[in-house]
């Protein structure tokens, strides 16, 4: 858990230091803040995120952006295919919706990295389905509906 501590400068001015313990290394890490807001959000980042520094970044950042959402930008593909059958459309934005949406969704693309994409892939997110039967328990889980995010790695 982080903390906050508040510095006096020696002109008198105040500051304040964010405290953690980094998640990875197990080290003492501290960052300085001129403003309290600043540092406090900071500090409830880290609380948010298991006080990994690079996590609360990555969600900061997730935060800030004003980029489409992947649920957003699959949607749009999808309406603007052309050369489809209106139920091929439908079975896209369904399958979208099994498959895509619940771990992807809400991420704005801009922020979407390789690591995401690749736990939504392989099935290590927040998914609960076991995998079909006659599956091998070390194969990837796989979405049927052909969607090039789908089928990217």
């Amino acid at each position: 858990m982080a903390s906050i501590r508040e510095l006096t400068r020696k002109d008198g001015t105040a500051s304040w230091a964010v405290l953690w313990r980094e998640a990875s290394t197990g080290k003492q890490t501290s960052r300085t803040y001129l403003e309290q807001r600043e540092a406090q959000a900071l500090k409830d980042f880290l609380d948010a995120n298991g006080n990994s520094f690079a996590l609360a970044v990555q969600a900061a950042k997730r935060l800030r952006s004003t980029a489409p959402t992947v649920r957003v930008v699959v949607e749009r593909h999808i309406e603007r295919l052309t050369g489809v059958e209106y139920w091929t459309r439908e079975k896209y934005t369904r399958n979208a919706a099994l498959h895509i949406f619940p771990e992807l969704g809400s991420i704005p693309v801009d922020t979407l990295t390789r690591d995401d994409v690749a736990a939504w892939f392989n099935g290590t997110g927040t998914s609960s389905r076991r995998p079909r039967r006659g599956s091998s328990r070390g194969t990837a889980r796989r979405c049927s509906c052909r969607h090039p995010l789908c089928n990217s790695l």
